[in-house]
């Protein structure tokens, strides 16, 4: 899949969910899941390099209104340090084992970061979206970034990232946004 280079002018993130086939990372394999439970892990992390191909949509329960799914993101720095720059997207890649549904699963994300305001004017310090994904061999493996694209996002602080399957945590990553000098 071709490559361009990320224009935060071009693309909104929200809470990105990065959509990929099975064999796009054919070496990051599924460990055994002994017992059968569901489990996660993060698989990579870091700031985004460039995300690919992507599909815009609405999406009102996010800080602007907007989510927008990626095809093939790259990791340019692997780091939980992230700058307060406009343009900067972070994120990262998350596996999960032992999902009982066939074909796709719905997932709940949190984004929890620091106190600002939303696309209707409201004061929130998180957010949740549900998405379904696509499941194969009773794994999933996708992903969670978000772009600092409006200069209200540049608040120093924590942003955690949180996938729930069947109301259950079973991944989470924290990025820590700074001033930079």
């Amino acid at each position: 899949m071709s490559m361009r280079k990320y224009h935060s002018h071009a693309v909104r993130l929200a809470l990105v969910v990065f959509c990929l086939s099975t064999v796009a990372y054919p070496s990051k394999a599924a460990e055994p899941v002994i017992d059968g439970s569901p489990q996660g892990k993060v698989i990579e992390f870091g700031i985004i390099k460039s995300l690919g191909t992507t599909q815009r949509s609405q999406a009102s329960e996010t800080l602007d209104g907007s989510q927008s799914i990626a095809h093939g993101p790259k990791f340019g720095q692997h780091t939980t340090k992230v700058p307060a720059k406009l343009g900067t997207s972070f994120g990262f890649w998350f596996q999960l084992t032992g999902i009982s549904e066939k074909d796709s699963v719905e997932l709940k994300k949190i984004v929890r970061h620091p106190r600002m305001k939303n696309s209707k004017g409201q004061e929130e310090d998180h957010y949740t979206t549900t998405d379904r994904m696509p499941v194969a061999n009773r794994m999933v493996f996708a992903g969670a970034a978000y772009s600092l694209d409006q200069p209200q996002e540049l608040k120093p602080g924590t942003w955690t990232f949180e996938i729930y399957y069947r109301d259950t945590k079973l991944v989470s990553q924290s990025f820590t946004v700074y001033t930079p000098k």
